[in-house]
């Protein structure tokens, strides 16, 4: 018998006294009703003490799919020989005993056990369950990344041995961290595990049964969180109480600087080649670029005026907008406002440019802390402390809102932002925070007890720089602010966004499963109707009249569960129609005047009308509900009102803007909009969408006319050199531009080639050429490679290709997705030398490596837009050359992103190869090719490819990797 070192035994009860078996199973896919077993692992343990080991291969009696071999190395030649399953049973059985089972998603172990005639366990625990709850903000959940961050030695992946072991060591890390917790949150898990049945729960109970007595007595009386330690947390300074309802309150804090120290200083003086920022910040390069730019916005800023900045690679373009704002706003001005699209520079920002310039402004004389900083962000990133309250009241619930109940519970003991953000949810429980989010929680009528939007916008009214995202932006365009505190500058960076940000916040999206969801929460005993009536009650305001409505809204919300049940069946119907000889295929349909002119959309129209009336007579149902609930005096069951009436307003809110959005849909499309039908994946749900044909009046109206002065800025903003293109996009009409180029020397820095001999994507051995000459590269050069692609479905198809070949050659591959998210991918990439890493969508800018650079950048295909997209496709019938003049542009600006991910920093080299043979052949590559800063391009036979980039290297005498 062996020990786990990693564990010390923390219990004296029973838990460290009980046999437990943990199991993990590989199997030929993921279907238990067809797919098969092929290996077993298990270990029996008691605590901290190893009893025994289990192990088998089993013949599955079918071939094991390429993929599986892939993913676990386990050939039909290994199992060839193995016994079938029948024959490993009576052994599995006898060791497992009448044990409890720990898995990883043991569901799907215990599944596929009882399918083959193993006896079903009487107690599991999962330590998916354990650590979903227990670590809120885990980068990752699955047993990899967790046994990564928990420091876990994991020999083989996907070996059923190496998992179950792993398992085991995760299971009592977590036991660990269950019993830290304070018992008013075990007895709080407790509870979850009466009204779910859920066996973390359980563990909880066991844990708090052997506590010490007096401590668990004060448990059971226990609020937790405790709101009056949240509301600490939470307090900032007594101004902040109260601007909730006074967004335009002024910030309050008297500025200056420090003396005469500060007098005078000029934009020189901190960017100059001997300013403070050279001698403040370690490897800091003096480059004019960043120094133009400064000036620039201070200018802008001053006076008033907009100004679109193209900072190329390498200007350090935060620092030239940070440094001004501070300085303007530390000089008596009021707060600036910057909005960036992305996390990854939200918290480049916060975590690194902004005490960088707080560190330049303490060299210039102002004192510690004579910045605040403070970031803002809408309603539904925020948690309602009163909904969440309520909804962990509820007396029976299922096993993964009691999961959800306590990963938000173990959160609540720390945070101090209540920022959904720092939770790793699954896509099911996104919705579900949502629900307890102050999304639709308007006119909270409480200012006392703890409120985590109320606190984020009071520290940002006390801000003299607040960060926020396009998204919010665009909310508070749509409302007529009201949102933002009053700021003299609003500063955009990730500009280039900005026009799709707004194409979705100013149109619409009516999905099948969000009405579904809206009415289904409003029907049966658990649904808020009842809750409301039952609350009323309770507190004595229930008369006939109530009770009547109850009831009368309660069959309303029936008739219109119908009423859309029969409107989703009439849209399927429609989009059948108007895809004649093919059926339905999902992708989507662009609602023009032919598809409203076919017969079924009459169908449709008269759905859409019996579905409008049931669901108003719903909405203003809840209307009179919520007037009931806020009716009722004050009283002990005040606060439980106040979240049943929250839930009911945030209800008929999304009822009334899905009504919205059907009409513009269906009966009354307006002019300027385009609507369209979706369904993803095939036969699933149905959405209905709208958007502007053109952002630039609105924002022109909403924004720039408004705003004293908007910077834009971004690495790709201008077209050939010209910003007329953005201009009249986003309807910028005034204001100074420029285009600031890199400091970089491309042409030293990095070499581009592109194969010209290639079939052409879409053409018969395209992928093939692609996946051969990845190969061909990497396994010469054996440094960072990053492959960009288009799709997701390509990036698959490659890495299937590739991965068995190169991995052979030691060289790991990781594709975004299969292996896990961005992060994950470019810190594999990072940490290894001779790695491919293959990336879609979100590689293609934001997130950078950490301690090293890429070697090689490869474009599977140029990116042009899905010729589809009913957006793209309704703008582009606006030009006369709908492909020369919007799609071309297009796609340029998304490859210079791209092409942005090589060159970092000065010491930079790198090879950039296109796989897209159009880019040497067609007419519109030079389009393209020209918009590379200063590179040579070479043309290339795809045959010598992996030889040109090689000799390069040499050249430039960068080395490849063991």
């Amino acid at each position: 018998m062996t020990q786990f070192p990693g564990w010390q035994p923390s219990l004296s009860g029973p838990l460290d006294e009980t046999v437990m078996v943990s199991l993990d199973l590989e199997t030929t896919g993921l279907d238990g009703r067809s797919d098969k077993i092929i290996e077993i692992g298990a270990v029996k343990f008691r605590g901290g003490e190893e009893i025994e080991q289990y192990s088998a291969l089993v013949n599955p009696g079918r071939d094991i799919p390429p993929f599986i071999t892939d993913l676990t190395g386990i050939s039909n030649a290994d199992v060839a020989d193995a016994p079938p399953i029948e024959k490993i049973l009576p052994g599995l059985i006898e060791f497992l005993g009448n044990h409890p089972m720990i898995g990883h998603n043991v569901a799907f172990d215990a599944g596929f056990l009882v399918r083959n005639g193993v006896p079903p366990r009487t107690q599991t625990f999962d330590t998916y369950d354990l650590a979903y709850a227990l670590i809120p903000g885990a980068t990752e959940y699955n047993l990899g990344g967790l046994g990564i961050a928990m420091g876990l030695v994991h020999d083989a992946p996907h070996r059923a041995l190496s998992d179950a072991l792993v398992t085991r060591d995760l299971f009592l890390l977590m036991l660990d961290k269950l019993a830290e917790l304070p018992p008013g949150v075990l007895s709080e898990f407790s509870r979850l595990a009466a009204a779910s049945g859920w066996s973390t729960g359980v563990l909880a109970g066991r844990i708090l049964d052997h506590v010490d007595s007096a401590a668990t007595f004060q448990a059971a009386g226990e609020i937790r969180p405790d709101p009056r330690d949240l509301s600490s947390r939470l307090r900032v300074n007594q101004a902040c109480v109260g601007t909730l309802g006074d967004p335009g309150a002024e910030n309050p804090k008297i500025h200056g600087g420090p003396g005469d120290a500060t007098k005078g200083t000029t934009i020189s003086d901190v960017f100059g080649a001997d300013g403070h920022l050279s001698r403040e910040l370690p490897d800091y390069e003096h480059r004019s670029q960043q120094e133009r730019m400064a000036g620039l916005v201070a200018a802008a800023i001053e006076d008033g005026e907009h100004l679109i900045v193209e900072a190329g690679t390498g200007v350090g373009k935060s620092m030239a907008y940070l440094v001004p704002a501070a300085l303007h706003t530390l000089s008596g001005g009021r707060r600036i406002v910057v909005s960036t699209n992305t996390i990854n520079l939200q918290e480049q920002l916060i975590a690194k440019d902004i005490p960088a310039a707080q560190a330049v402004l303490g060299a210039i004389g102002y004192p510690e802390g004579a910045l605040t900083v403070a970031q803002l962000k809408g309603r539904s990133n925020y948690l309602c402390y009163r909904r969440w309250s309520h909804s962990k009241s509820a007396a029976d619930m299922t096993i993964p809102e009691a999961r959800l109940l306590a990963k938000t519970m173990v959160w609540l003991e720390t945070t101090a932002s209540g920022d959904r953000s720092e939770l790793r949810l699954n896509r099911d429980d996104q919705a579900a925070v949502t629900r307890m989010s102050a999304q639709g929680a308007r006119g909270c009528p409480a200012p006392d007890g703890p409120c985590f939007l109320r606190t984020a916008r009071g520290r940002a009214h006390h801000a003299d720089i607040v960060i926020i995202n396009h998204s919010l932006l665009m909310a508070d365009l749509v409302m007529g602010g009201g949102l933002l505190p009053e700021h003299d500058a609003l500063i955009i960076d990730e500009a280039h966004h900005l026009e799709s940000v707004a194409t979705s916040n100013f149109g619409f999206r009516v999905d099948q499963r969000q009405i579904e969801g809206d009415l289904s929460g409003l029907s049966g005993d658990r649904g808020a109707v009842s809750d409301s009536i039952r609350a009323l009650r309770a507190a004595g305001q229930a008369d006939p009249e109530t009770e009547r409505l109850a009831t009368g809204l309660l069959d309303a919300v029936g008739r219109a569960r119908s009423a859309a049940t029969e409107l989703f069946r009439s849209l399927r119907d429609t989009m059948a129609a108007s895809t004649p000889g093919r059926g339905f295929s999902g992708n989507d349909l662009r609602i023009t005047e032919a598809a409203r002119g076919q017969p079924a959309w009459s169908d449709l129209e008269v759905a859409w009308e019996n579905y409008d009336l049931a669901v108003s007579t719903v909405s203003l149902g809840l209307r009179d509900i919520g007037i009931a609930l806020e009716r009722a005096p004050s009283s002990l069951e005040s606060r439980n009102l106040q979240a049943i009436g929250l839930n009911v307003t945030a209800v008929q809110e999304s009822i009334e803007e899905t009504r919205r959005g059907l009409r513009v849909g269906i009966p009354e499309p307006e002019d300027g909009m385009v609507c369209w039908l979706s369904s993803r994946p095939p036969n699933g749900p149905i959405a209905v969408s709208g958007a502007p044909l053109a952002v630039g009046p609105s924002l022109r109206e909403t924004l720039f006319e408004r705003e004293h002065c908007v910077v834009l800025t971004s690495g790709t903003l201008a077209d050939e050199g010209r910003f007329d293109r953005v201009r009249e996009t986003l309807g910028v009409d005034s204001g100074n531009e420029v285009a600031l180029g890199s400091p970089f020397d491309f042409k030293k820095a990095a070499l581009v080639l592109v194969p010209g001999d290639i079939p052409e994507p879409n053409r018969p051995g395209f992928n093939e050429a692609v996946a051969q000459a990845i190969k061909d590269v990497s396994t010469l050069v054996r440094d960072r490679t990053l492959v960009l692609f288009t799709s997701n479905s390509a990036l698959n198809t490659t890495r299937s290709a590739i991965r068995s070949s190169l991995q052979a050659q030691k060289i790991k591959v990781v594709a975004q997705g299969i292996d896990g998210p961005p992060h994950r991918v470019m810190r594999a990439l990072d940490a290894d030398k001779a790695t491919v890493a293959l990336g879609a969508a979100s590689l293609w800018e934001g997130v950078d490596l950490e301690e090293s650079s890429i070697g090689v950048l490869m474009m599977a295909r140029l990116p042009f837009p899905v010729p589809s997209d009913p957006v793209f496709s309704a703008r582009s019938e606006l030009y006369d050359d709908g492909f020369g003049d919007y799609a071309v542009p297009s796609a340029v600006l998304r490859f210079r992103q791209g092409f942005g991910r090589l060159i970092r920093s000065r010491s930079d080299r790198g090879v950039f190869v296109v796989l897209d043979s159009r880019m040497a052949t067609r007419g519109y590559g030079a389009a393209f090719r020209d918009a590379l800063p200063g590179c040579d391009v070479e043309i290339v036979r795809a045959s010598e490819l992996a030889a040109r980039v090689s000799r390069w290297r040499d050249e430039a005498h960068i080395e490849s990797g063991e």
